[in-house]
């Protein structure tokens, strides 16, 4: 049985969706939803039929304090791979150093080296190492202009 209550002052009390209009506010005293008898405040049963005080079987709709509530979920969670990881990573760092030339490339060739071993791994991170890959490849155009631009430079210097 759930008992709604509203705060102490208040005409109305709530009982299993019935309104009960307690006689007096600036007592304790609480009728029993049942044979409508008035009772003493400390009582915690009706005095003539026994029903509990709904002022103390009140039933809470709110979780307890300090409870954990704890969700499994139905499939096994697949851990990362930890090629996507450093494909992604490395792929962002090529892009961060395709100005440097060589450096740029090795990243870039790392990331995509990195990326294509996650994606065929039935590990988790397809989404980083598909990220890693497509940076990888991306850093390596400037890279690759870099050096040739660098290197007729250098030649036509002499």
């Amino acid at each position: 049985m759930l008992y709604i209550l509203k705060p102490y002052g208040f005409k109305n009390i709530v009982v299993t969706g019935e309104i009960y209009i307690m006689e007096n506010q600036n007592t304790n005293a609480w009728q029993c939803p049942k044979c409508q008898a008035s009772n003493s405040g400390t009582a915690r049963f009706c005095k003539s039929c026994g029903s509990p005080n709904p002022l103390q079987t009140v039933v809470s709709a709110q979780p307890a304090q300090n409870t954990i509530y704890i969700q499994q979920s139905s499939a096994p969670s697949n851990p990362t791979s930890g090629l996507a990881i450093a494909s992604m990573v490395l792929g962002i760092l090529s892009l961060v150093v395709s100005c440097f030339g060589v450096v740029g490339i090795i990243c870039g060739i790392l990331a995509v080296i990195f990326g294509g071993c996650a994606l065929l791994t039935k590990k988790g991170g397809k989404g980083m190492a598909i990220a890693g890959l497509v940076c990888g490849i991306i850093a390596l155009i400037p890279s690759i202009i870099v050096i040739s631009t660098v290197g007729s430079i250098v030649d036509a210097l002499g």
